[in-house]
């Protein structure tokens, strides 16, 4: 018996802490996005998924299409920090889930900035909290100023660039290919593919050239698709020669990251 105590006592001391545990010990968990300040020209992101993401910068902490990807300990300390807005692009259950959006509202206080269809499902919340986001109409919350850009989808749909003074970062939704060069930004989530019908790598790298964003950070599509992307960005020296001598455009000198899902990731956009 001693001899299985021991062994048992030995495994749990040496398990490790698989991707998606609760473990709060995690350097890399949410608990790091408000573990220290935000320095100038700097952010700091976690991927939920899809393209949920939670941002944090000089003016505060943003979620955008959060559906119900947010865990436990996601949600503790976002309820514990300051939100300023939750922004949501379209209704797909994948971006938006109207009980986890009324409940953000409710504990976290934050304002949401919503795609206009998305009204009838968010009647429970207070009118002072929602904004619907109008193309192209500039909103300004907290220290956030939010340009809402109209995007293509299978149904209504709304891309958004946030300015705070300092950095300027563009979400893509599960859009396709639209207009961007009105929104040069540091960085930039951009949707590589599945389970969207109208985004793929080649429609990210469409946006990318308009962006032209200091860091790129893929989203909704699979490994492979962000990895089909990342190679469109930054292809080879002898791709490059080849392009240029052809004409083409060249490749983009953004960094690109794959990001993990629930981990935090501090840039540096100088």
């Amino acid at each position: 018996m001693r001899v299985a105590v021991a062994v048992l006592c030995a495994f749990t001391v040496l398990a490790p802490v698989w991707p998606g545990s609760s473990r709060a010990a995690e350097p890399d968990g949410i608990a790091a996005m408000f573990a220290r300040p935000v320095e100038p020209k700097s952010a700091a992101y976690c991927f939920l998924g899809y393209s949920g993401v939670i941002l944090r910068t000089t003016a505060g902490t943003l979620l955008i299409d959060p559906s119900d990807l947010l865990s436990g300990e996601e949600l503790r300390a976002l309820r514990e920090a300051k939100v300023t807005a939750v922004l949501y692009t379209h209704g797909h259950f994948d971006h938006f889930q109207a009980g986890m959006a009324a409940r953000l509202a409710t504990q976290t206080g934050a304002t949401l900035v919503v795609e206009r269809s998305l009204l009838p499902a968010l009647q429970g919340v207070p009118a002072g909290q929602i904004i619907a986001a109008s193309p192209w109409t500039r909103i300004t919350v907290g220290g956030f100023t939010i340009l809402p850009v109209p995007g293509e989808h299978i149904g209504p749909i709304m891309l958004y660039q946030v300015k705070d003074g300092d950095v300027s970062v563009f979400h893509g939704g599960d859009s396709g290919p639209v207009s961007l060069i009105a929104c040069r930004s540091d960085l930039a989530f951009l949707p590589v593919g599945s389970p969207s019908p109208t985004c793929s790598p080649e429609t990210a790298l469409q946006m990318a050239r308009d962006l032209q964003p200091r860091v790129i950070v893929t989203m909704h599509g699979t490994k492979d698709e962000a990895k089909e992307f990342r190679q469109l960005v930054h292809g080879t020296p002898e791709e490059a020669r080849g392009k240029e001598a052809e004409g083409e455009p060249p490749k983009l000198g953004a960094r690109v990251e794959i990001p993990r899902e629930h981990r935090v990731q501090w840039l540096d956009l100088r």
